[in-house]
């Protein structure tokens, strides 16, 4: 079970004996360290995991986001039913990141190494939350009591001055029962067998490995969660048994439980897997351990994935308020000088050209006030970007064991994702930020030619590297001979040259209509159909124009990528071994998922600016938007994760980086502590010879040889282990 984090069977009896005669070696701090194995007996899977519980992280994110958002901009949800949903929706978002950040980081990077105080910490946020859950689970209980049996008094008692204490009450309580736990786990002295089998720093997991009796923690920890599950039950059991009793045998029956259905299966969702949980964990002998994970893992981040997606189903408020948000069709709300016409096409025959006026960008049509929130992820995203593609294009550049045809093709690509979110992001912080909404004419066509040139380039590289891993798989041995540099050179040029021919004509096409006095552009940049709609003549033919050659380019490229694919496929599934055939399908799962984010995403773009749906204009928007930044950022971690000789020339890099940083440091403050404490320094003329006389032996090597860092001295100093045959 141990052999994916490099300990042996025969050390797990040995080095990791836990004996109450040899505690740990070092006091319980900062310096020490625990290991955490994951999914024990599933080490082999980590991408299947890795992917689950990062779609289920997504999705709780998203969902509980979406809460908070339309209970922040609806008034009519501030009422206590909704703050409490709120409260709730916090606290899933606190519990999945508290965990799974760490849990992707170990199946993807192999970073099963956590620090003892991230541990502590990271098992405070998970039972603090738990707690919290189970309070806010018992007030909107109390809610429901309120409402369906003294609805008169219900605005007087549920304030939101009280509102707060039951927040503030909850919060307290779960402090006052973690925070002995808390202490006593720390004071444990800890064995050398610091290897926690599971995928966080569950509490039981790891007192486990402690050199004492863990049995006072595991009463109080039994106890403490018997007593506050067993009365919040109680408690939601009285409230629904009297409000079963107020409204049986009345006409308005079922609508009163209809208001409690999500309510009662948030509930079950929450304390059924959570009883088996803990109770798995405590007393769980006879169960495997990779069940008990599992179990603790999917009752941690289920909950929270499904709680936002049972209230905007159940809930008529939330979801009439979600509907709302994102089919709202009000108009755009622009003020300015420019607009003065809505229906420019129908503008008498002597209308002018107005090409020397600039255009004014809306940002985000209908959420002009949110644009400060909007953009911190964009900003993010963009940071994200830079720091991840020129990470990849130095290491690509200075590891020579990077410098073959698949690599020059992902710093290909890593080019492309800096051009695609520098024509965007800068301009769109401009508009959000600063107010800057102008953009001079030519410079709004400047901005939509790189755009929509380099998204078919980047179509252009993807079927190149599908054609690389084609003959990667289905041709080795004449590999180096076909993909050759100058021919991987050769494509790059073939795919920007395409891009640019296929866009300069409808470049041409835009830039020769004439456009009215009405400037401005519902988005965020100058999307090309968004641009259109602002001529005064008829733009049927560019529009009909960037179909035609969007549909050709699109299914030209992903035509020949299938075929790749499939011929691939076809070699791959004729090897002998399943091992074999693993390992060269394993190949080509990056290249996969660059592929699916990239068509869908810009499929859905497209067609969602050319055919609205019905869809509101801000979310045809932000889907725009994300398209050109989110691919952009996730491409190098994509690559840096599944590729393991791009991830192994980032860690050589940054290395180099902390080598030379390190090295540097130390030599400059060595100088100045040598000029400063330098008996020649007293002299009024000191003579070379008097200065050569002072310095000993040791000086002089320290000035001829080249400096070595502290770190480097250290290792250097520390003897040797000898070999043992």
């Amino acid at each position: 079970m141990w052999e994916g984090i490099g300990i042996t069977p025969e050390d797990n009896g040995t080095r990791f004996s836990c004996m109450a005669s040899d505690p740990f070696s070092y006091p319980n701090g900062s310096s020490s360290s625990f290991i955490l194995v994951g999914v024990p007996t599933l080490e082999a899977f980590p991408i299947c995991l890795g992917i689950l519980f990062c779609s289920a992280y997504i999705i709780a994110l998203v969902g509980n986001g979406v809460v908070l958002l339309v209970i922040g901009l609806d008034k009519s949800l501030r009422d206590p039913i909704h703050c409490f949903l709120g409260m709730l929706a916090v606290i899933d978002v606190v519990m999945v990141t508290s965990i799974i950040p760490k849990m992707l980081s170990i199946f993807w990077l192999n970073s099963t190494e956590i620090g003892y105080v991230a541990c502590f910490v990271q098992m405070f946020l998970v039972h603090s939350a738990t707690s919290e859950e189970s309070g806010v689970l018992l007030a909107m209980a109390f809610d429901r009591y309120i409402a369906i049996c003294h609805p008169l008094r219900y605005q007087r008692i549920l304030n939101h001055e009280t509102i707060a204490q039951i927040g503030l009450a909850i919060l307290v309580r779960a402090l006052v029962f973690i925070v002995p736990l808390a202490g006593m786990v720390t004071k444990l002295p800890y064995c050398r067998s610091l290897v926690v089998p599971h995928s966080y720093c569950e509490h039981m997991a790891v007192v486990k490995l402690a050199c004492a009796d863990p049995r006072p923690i595991r009463f109080y920890c039994v106890s403490m969660s018997s007593l506050i599950v067993g009365m919040d039950m109680a408690f939601i059991a009285v409230s629904y048994g009297m409000i079963l009793k107020v409204v049986l045998g009345k006409k308005s029956c079922w609508k009163a439980f209809r208001t409690c259905g999500c309510h009662i299966c948030v509930m079950m969702l929450y304390y059924i897997p959570g009883i088996i949980s803990i109770y798995a964990q405590q007393f769980g002998s006879s169960i495997s351990v990779r069940a008990q994970v599992l179990l603790a893992d999917l009752y941690l981040i289920l909950p929270a994935m499904l709680n936002p997606i049972i209230y905007s189903m159940r809930t008529k408020q939330i979801h009439q308020a979600v509907l709302k948000m994102l089919f709202s069709r009000k108009g755009i709300k622009v003020r300015n000088k420019y607009l003065t016409c809505s229906t420019c096409a129908m503008s008498s025959p002597n209308q002018t050209n107005t090409n020397s006026l600039p255009f004014l960008l809306t940002g985000i049509p209908g959420l002009e006030d949110l644009h400060i929130w909007f953009s911190i992820p964009f900003c993010f995203m963009y940071i994200m970007t830079l720091l991840g593609n020129i990470m990849i294009l130095l290491a690509v550049r200075l590891d020579k064991s990077l410098h073959e045809p698949m690599y020059y093709f992902i710093s290909m690509l890593a080019v492309i994702d800096l051009i695609f979110s520098t024509a965007v992001v800068p301009k769109l912080l401009g508009v959000f930020w600063l107010g800057s909404r102008e953009i001079v004419f030519e410079a709004c066509f400047i901005q939509m030619f790189f755009i929509h040139t380099f998204t078919a380039v980047e179509s252009g590289v993807l079927l190149a590297m599908s054609f690389d891993r084609y003959i990667a798989i289905c041709n080795p041995l004449r590999y180096s001979t076909i993909l050759t540099s100058s021919r991987t050179t050769q494509i790059g040029l073939l795919s920007l040259a395409r891009g640019a021919a296929v866009m300069t004509p409808l470049m041409c096409l835009l830039t020769s209509l004439p456009y009215c006095e009405s400037r401005v552009i519902p988005h965020s940049y100058c999307e090309h159909m968004a641009v259109v709609k602002l001529a005064c003549a008829d733009p049927s033919v560019s529009d009909l124009y960037s179909i035609i050659v969007a549909t050709l380019l699109v299914g030209t490229d992903s035509v020949f990528i299938t075929i790749s694919y499939g011929t691939i496929l076809r070699s791959v599934l004729r090897l002998p071994s399943q091992e074999a055939r693993l390992k060269a399908l394993s190949t080509c799962g990056s290249h996969i998922c660059i592929i699916l984010l990239f068509y869908i995403g810009g499929l859905l773009s497209m067609y969602l600016q050319m055919f609205s749906f019905g869809l509101a204009p801000h979310i045809q928007v932000l889907v725009a938007d994300f398209y050109l930044t989110f691919p952009p950022m996730l491409n190098p971690f994509i690559y840096g994760i599944k590729v393991k000789q791009i991830r192994r020339g980032i860690f050589r890099l940054l290395e180099k980086l902390a080598g030379l940083v390190f090295s540097h440091a130390y030599k400059g403050r060595r100088d100045a502590q040598r000029a400063r404490h330098s008996p020649e320094n007293n002299l009024p003329y000191p003579r070379p010879s008097v200065m050569l006389g002072a310095m000993n032996a040791r000086d002089v090597r320290a000035m001829i040889a080249p400096e070595t860092p502290i770190f480097l001295q250290r290792l250097e100093r520390e003897p040797r282990p000898k070999a043992y045959h």
